[in-house]
């Protein structure tokens, strides 16, 4: 499986991810005020309520494959670190060692 990083914005990430079941669009968005989620071909695959702070790991299912988004961020609001887990398999990284 692979991952290719197609947008990439403040808060915000999107890929192309490639499974033996076909191409799905991924994105993770912590721009709402009060929430992040992550979507899967434009639908809402994990959301969560984050008042005080992002909310560090989101599980969720490209197709009935199990995935993952691992964030970190920056006291001054942008992203440090993220990863995307396809079939537990590190597809893509960002900042983390």
């Amino acid at each position: 499986m692979t991952a290719t990083l197609r947008k990439k914005g403040w808060l915000f990430r999107e890929w192309s991810v490639t499974t033996p079941a076909g191409e799905h669009t991924v994105s993770y968005s912590g721009r709402r005020y009060g929430y992040e989620f992550v979507q899967v071909n434009g639908e809402v695959a994990a959301k969560t309520r984050s008042w005080v702070w992002f909310i560090p790991k989101f599980e969720f299912k490209v197709g009935d494959i199990p995935a993952r988004v691992d964030v970190r961020v920056w006291p001054w609001l942008t992203l440090r670190a993220v990863r995307l887990q396809i079939a537990y398999e590190v597809c893509y990284n960002e900042g983390f060692r």
